[in-house]
């Protein structure tokens, strides 16, 4: 018997009567048991021919590149947040000075 993983993820999008009429038709032509068993295993075929065809390698110095960004953000925050105390203490000098 197969071992089959667990899915947890649903994927869901809209079709016109006539599109699902199609895919209906098409998933009992195949002899698919399900609609959701046609489209997992059409999907996983166009997925694999479009690694193969395209040699697509996924970019994994985009969570680094995030992670920088995120850090830089913190670190723009922290002294806008510094410059605006330093603002405010002065605005507070200078009232206190001119009364």
């Amino acid at each position: 018997m197969e071992v089959r993983k667990k899915r947890t993820r649903l994927i869901s999008f809209r079709l016109s009567d006539e599109e699902y009429e199609t895919l209906m038709a098409i998933t009992a032509a195949q002899g698919a048991r399900s609609i959701s068993d046609f489209s997992r295993a059409a999907l996983s075929r166009a997925m694999k021919e479009n690694l193969n065809h395209l040699n697509f390698e996924p970019d994994f110095e985009l969570p680094n590149q995030v992670r920088d960004l995120i850090k830089t953000m913190r670190e723009l925050g922290s002294v806008i947040t510094d410059l605006s105390h330093r603002i405010d203490k002065e605005s507070l000098e200078i009232m206190r000075k001119s009364t």
